[in-house]
This record gives structure tokens, sequence and C-alpha cells, in this order.
């Protein structure tokens, strides 16, 4: 019989079904996990990375990490991101690519640290903001180093002067790429399509701005510790400002780099650019003052003076145009900011300019026979010149000073449509003064070389010397925008040099110039030129009726100019003592008996001057001459109907002209005439005087320019004598059918008194003149007789 087990083994129990509940909870909190976790470690590498997170708004995840605003304070600058969004990208094509992550902002801006601001404050520019269009962050790694890629569609600035009075510049960049790293160092750099930006002195105020666009830059700033070098490549800018003169058809900069170092900008800035085409700007800062409102030129004293104030350390075209003044210049500076240590002792006044630097003649292998031939010509006579001017100052004890490497250099064409041939070489002896050399050459022989010292304090040259070839001077008083001023017409050479002297006018403790303008100034000043050239007056050729022969009726408005020109001779040598103080300035020659002759071929006349002394004081205009006249003049016709022929004048002459009032003082006076004509009395015809001998011991002239009149008084003082002698002739005729009688005497009068008083009226363009008395003591007529 089979029994049952005593202790059956239980069946397994059935195995339960998993809830759906406890299933969606577990999921649930595996999300919560990866939401809380992400934050907090992106929250960690974050800090360790320098970056703390100030503001959070609107932050979810949607498959995508996205916040409507987050504030982060990264290496001292906050960063406020606009609807952000980050995700993990992987390429599932790239087997290695072990994925970045994107970061999208719609908008963000970065203030910039206190350091920044402070450093750009220095230079007296205020910029806190930037801001950031459609700006795409990828960042490569999480780990360090750190790798950023950076593109924004736009990136705007507003920038002003620090104190905040003018409108801000504003500059927009489009396009931009940029890449952050931190090792070893910070380093941002980038590149951009395209911009437009905004320009203006930020040390000068008030600045205009002055706009420009750009195509395809690229840029990078790194912090190295004690440096911060900024490096800038842009291929091609396109100046928009207004310009004052429309010569080129367009205005542009191609393959411009600059590079500096942002804790030491101005020492450290290298400015090189291929080609630079420019016109000058129709608004300019105050700090640059044209020589006429309508001139295409500088101040020539400042613009030399300020050269070496430049924010640049080394500035480099290669092809340089600016309007046209200046054409296909090759210019290199260098300031004397970093290369003051760079001696280059003993050597000669202006050094030929290093091949590597700008002599293309030696680094183009293009050039014909001809231009080859051309050039050391040009080579040839730069050196003839530099030994000329080398010699000149020596002959005035301009010693020869050590220079610097550093250096302004210009070599090009200038002043189209006939430009010359330019060659400028700067050569700094130190940080405070620079020694220059100019040469202009052209074609059809017009030359000129000058040599000066510049002190960067003093507006005006402590020397200058300059050697000119020119046929006109018209050509360039016109391009300094002084219209219808007097040219000189010259055949031979010139020359003008300039040296600063101690006077006796000068005070030790008073410097040249206070608040860049001249207070103080004595030079001494020669001038060499040919004995003989024409000078055409142009717009202050005046009527001479008493030279001329009277017009009973004139046009009103087209009055006669008589004298429009005057050839000056002289011993071709001239010497000034110039003084400038308290606002007085004053002329003296330095050469006793120095002569000057003046001729009209027109009126022929002629005067000459042996001038004693001269000086005159300006602003308000007063000389004083000592000279003596000798006067030559074919034929003078004082008043209508008469004429004086062949007369000779000669006198010592002691002159002050002040406020438009002459006083002279005349010794030793001569009048003589060959012949004296008068009509004015119907019944003596053909009555004349020859022979004419008119002297004065002394006579005492004055004139005065009043508003609507010029009145000349002549008188002979007390206890002084005066003789007229003559041959008088008259023909006396009482009615047309009378008998005419026919007088002729010798006439010899001593004079006691003389005044004679003589009014021009300016009325109607008309003149009136009325004489006062001529009396006399004695008269004796020697002979008379009746024909």
């Amino acid at each position: 019989m089979k029994s049952n087990p005593r202790n059956p083994e239980p069946s397994p129990p059935a195995s339960p079904r998993p809830s759906r509940l406890h299933t969606g909870t577990k999921v649930g909190l595996s999300l919560l996990v990866i939401i809380l976790l992400v934050p907090i470690i992106g929250f960690i590498w974050l800090s360790i990375n320098g970056i703390t997170i100030t503001g959070l708004k609107g932050l979810r995840y949607d498959g995508e990490v996205r916040a409507e605003l987050i504030s982060l304070r990264a290496f001292s600058y906050n960063v406020t991101f606009h609807d952000l969004s980050l995700k993990h990208n992987i390429d599932p094509d790239n087997s290695l690519d072990e994925g970045s992550y994107r970061l999208f902002a719609k908008k963000y801006e970065i203030e910039l640290s206190p350091a920044a601001t402070a450093m750009l404050k220095q230079q007296d520019i205020y910029l806190r903001y930037i801001h950031f269009f459609d700006a795409t962050f990828k960042f490569v790694d999480f780990s360090s180093p750190l790798a950023i890629n950076a593109h924004a569609r736009k990136v705007t600035a507003s920038a002003a002067h620090s104190d905040g009075k003018e409108p801000a510049a504003t500059q927009i960049i489009e396009q931009v790429d940029v890449t952050i790293s931190n090792s070893p160092h910070l380093v941002i750099s980038g590149h951009s399509d395209k911009g437009r930006l905004n320009l203006f002195f930020p040390h000068y105020q008030p600045s205009p701005h002055y706009p420009l666009r750009f195509i395809d830059s690229q840029f990078s700033i790194a912090w190295k510790g004690d440096k911060t070098p900024v490096s800038v490549k842009i291929a091609s800018l396109h100046p928009e400002w207004e310009t004052l003169n429309n010569t080129l058809p367009e205005q542009i900069i191609t393959k411009l780099s600059l590079a500096f170092d942002l804790k030491r900008s101005l020492p450290t800035m290298k400015l090189i650019a291929k080609t630079a085409k420019l016109e000058q700007p129709k608004y300019l800062p105050e700090f640059v003052n044209r020589t006429d409102i309508d001139s295409k030129g500088f101040h020539l004293g400042q613009t030399i003076a300020n050269l070496a104030r430049l924010p640049v350390n080394k500035f480099k075209i290669k092809s340089f145009t600016y309007g046209d003044l200046l054409i296909d210049a090759k210019v290199i500076l260098e300031t004397p900011l970093t290369s003051i240590a760079l001696k280059t002792p003993n050597q000669p006044l202006t050094n030929p300019i290093p091949s590597e630097d700008i002599d293309s003649s030696k680094t183009s292998s293009h050039k014909t026979t001809a231009e080859k031939a051309k050039n050391k010509q040009q080579r040839q006579q730069r050196e003839q010149a530099r030994k000329k001017i080398e010699q000149q100052a020596k002959d005035l004890n301009i010693a020869t000073a050590d220079k610097t490497k550093a250096r302004f250099i210009v070599r090009g064409k200038a002043l189209a449509p006939n430009p010359y041939q330019l060659d400028v070489n700067i050569h700094h002896l130190s940080k405070t003064d620079a020694r220059v050399h100019t040469i202009m050459t052209r074609s059809d022989g017009n030359n000129l070389n000058c040599d000066a010292k510049i002190i960067f304090q003093q507006p005006l040259p402590q020397y200058l010397n300059c050697n000119a070839n020119f046929k006109n001077t018209k050509e360039f008083t016109d391009r300094l925008g002084l219209k219808d001023v007097p040219d000189a017409k010259i055949n031979g050479p010139l020359r003008f040099y300039a040296k600063q002297v101690v006077s006796s006018l000068s005070k030790t403790t008073q410097p040249m110039v206070i608040d860049n303008k001249i207070v103080d100034a004595h030079y001494l000043i020669g001038i060499e030129l040919p004995s003989s050239f024409t000078i055409e007056l142009n717009k202050y050729a005046f009527a001479a009726p008493f030279l001329h022969s009277k017009q009973k009726s004139t046009r009103r408005n087209n009055a006669p100019k008589h004298v429009a020109n005057i050839q000056m001779n002289s011993d071709g040598k001239i010497n000034f003592d110039v003084n400038y103080q308290n606002k007085l300035f004053r002329v003296a020659l330095s050469d006793k008996n120095e002569t000057i002759r003046f001729k009209n071929a027109k009126t022929k006349s002629e005067f000459d001057f042996f001038i004693d002394d001269l000086n005159c004081l300006y602003p308000n205009l007063q000389c004083h001459i000592d000279a003596n006249i000798n006067a030559s003049i074919n034929t003078l016709q004082p008043i209508v109907d008469s004429k004086i022929d062949k007369v000779l004048f000669s006198s010592k002459v002691k002159a002050t002209w002040a406020n438009n009032y002459l006083i002279s003082q005349l010794q030793q006076t001569r009048f003589q005439a060959k012949k004296l004509t008068f009509e004015g009395i119907p019944t003596l015809a053909n009555s004349n005087s020859k022979n004419i001998d008119f002297s004065l011991n002394q006579l005492i002239g004055i004139f005065e320019k009043q508003t609507d009149r010029l009145a000349l008084t002549l008188y002979q003082p007390k206890n002084t004598q005066a003789q007229l002698s003559a041959q008088l002739y008259a023909r006396h005729q009482a009615t047309k059918k009378s008998q005419p009688a026919d007088y002729k005497a010798l006439l010899n009068v001593d004079v006691s008194k003389f005044l004679l008083h003589h009014e021009v009226l300016f009325k109607s363009d008309t003149v009136t003149a009325a004489v006062t008395d001529i009396s006399t003591s004695k008269a004796k007529m020697a002979k008379k007789s009746r024909a």
C-alpha cells in the first residue's frame, strides 16, 4: 500500500506582475535626478572654470536646456543671455566625434570689467557694453583647457568720450566668428565678414565722427599676465566721411594690420597698410588748423610738431594717396617712444633710406634700363642736395647731432596734376627734437631742398634752410588757397634760412610756447635771391593817376590799374632780425646800407631805397625807416592838362607809419624836372618850364588816411632854406584873332616858407583836390624877355 509522503514540498510561488505605478515612479525619479544633476554639474563646472551664475529665469528642459535669461560673471566680465538654449550634438558621420555642446542666444550683452573700463577711460574713451545678436557658442570640451567657438550675426557697441558730453559713436560688425581658449592664457580671436565703424579722436573735444565700412577682418586679443596683445587685420577699409575736395573716385585702404599691447597702447602700436587713398575730411577736430578755410593744407608748424605724438609706434604704407597733395607715396613712421635708445652716432645729416623699407628700385626686377637710369640720377641728385645743405648748416654753426632710429619717411609724388617727386626724411634726435630734410624735384627744373631742426614743443623750427629753383611762385600760393596774391617770376636760385637766436629782448625764464601758442621768438632770417625778378601784384595792383595821363571820362566800374607789376633789383642778399614778444612782431634789417630798387615799365618809373634802418611792429602795424631814396619818373601828371617830364627825386628820409598815419622828415631833398607843361589856362597856350631844380634842407611830410579821404601835407620847418630855379616860357594870346606874345625868363627863388596841402576825396568814384598857400620870402627873376 502506497502511502503519501509525510512532509510534501510546497510549490514555488507564481511570479508577481510589475505595477505600472511603480515603473512610472522610477522613470520620474531618474528624470528628476538628471534635471537636478545637469545644472548642478554645470554650475560646478562653471565654478571650476571661473564662471559664476548670478541670475536665472525661466529654466526648463524639453529635449534641450532652455532659459529666458541667464546672467553670469566670467573673468571679471558680466554676461547676460536672453532666450538661451543648450543641447548636445554628435556628428553621425564621424565615428571619432565625441560630441559638443551648442549654446544659442537670441541676444546677449557683455559688460566690460572695471579694469577694462578704467583702462579705456585713461584713453578718454567710455565703453561699457558690447551687444551680440543671434549668437551661437560651441563648447568643444568641458575639460581644461577650455575651447569655445562662437558665431554672431551682428555685434554692436557705442563708444564715446569719457565725460559723456558728445554723442556716442556706434560700431557695427556683422557675421562674426570667435574662438575662445584659456590655455595657457585667455585668448579671444575671430573673423568678421563686414562692418561699419565711426571713428573719433578721444583725446580732443569736440571731435567729429568719421564713418567707414570694412570688408573681411581678423582679430585677436590675449591676456598674458603683464601683456595684453591685440591684433587686427582688415582686407579693405572704405572711408565714407565728407571730404573737402573730391579728387579721388573712391577712398580705400587695403591690407591694413594693427597691433598693440592694450596695457601700453601708444608706445607699442604698429599700423601697416599696402594701399591708402584718402581725401581730407571736410570737418576736422579743433587741434588741426588749416591755413585757410578753403585751403587744402594744414598749419605746417603744428603738423610737424605733433608728428612725434601720433598714437602709433610704427606706421607703414606701401602706397599712400591723399587727395592731389600726395600720390602713390611710400610712408614709414617710427616714433621715438621705443626707438630712443637705438642711437646711430655721427651719421650724416640725412641718411639714405634703407633699401628694405622704401627703395623700390632695388626690390623690383621688372624695371627697364631707362627707369633704372632715372632712379640712379634721382639718387645722385638727392645726394648732391644733401651735401649742399650740410655745408650750409655748417656755415651757420648748426651742430650735427646723433640720431635715433625713430623716423618718418615719405617718398613718392606730390602736388598733382603736374606732380613733384617728393623725398621727406625726419629723423628723431631725441624724444623732444628731430631733423627734417625735404627734397622736391620736377622734370621742368623746379626743385626745393630744405633742412630743418624741429623742437616738438615749438610750432616753429629751431632752424630752417631752404634752397629752391622756381620759375613762378603762383603755383604754390594757389595750392595753399592764397588766391590772387602777389607772385614772383624768378629766373635763378633762391635761398631762405631762419635760425633761432638769443636776443637782448629775450627773457631767460620766458618759454617760446605757452598752451601751444607762440609768446616769445627771436630769429635771424636771411634771403638770397636773383639780383632781378618781376613781381605780379595781382589783387594788390593799384591805380597811379599821377604817373599816367588823365582821362576826362573814365568808366566808374573799371578803374585802370596803372601799376600791375614791378621789377625788383637788389644785391641778392637780405638779412633780417625778427622778434616776437608780448604779441608784438618786430622786423629789422640786420645789414646796413641795404639797396633795393623797384621799377615799373608801364609808368617808366624807378625807386631806389638805400636802407640804413627798417623795423616794424605787428599786429597794430607800426614801421620806422631810415633810408636814402632816389626816384626817377618819366612822366608825372599831378592834375588835368599838366605834365612833368624826366623827374628826378632824392632825399634822406626818416619816416614812421602807425594807425593809417605817416609822418616823415625829408633832409637834403632835391626835386628836378626836365620840363613842366601846363595847358589849363586858355590864354596861356604852350606854357612850360624847363630845367626845374627845387632843393630843401628839410621838409616835413604828413600823410593821413581817413574814411572818406587821403590828406597830404608838406611844410618847411622854421629856420630852414629852400631854393627853386627854372627856365620859364609862356605864350599869351588874349583872343584867337589877337597876336600871340611869347615870354621867357630865368627864375631863381629862395624859399623860407613852403606849405602844400592836398586832399583826395572818395566820393562817387571821383576825386577833388585843394592846394593851400605856397609862399616865398625872396624872389629874384634873373632874366626876362619878350619875343
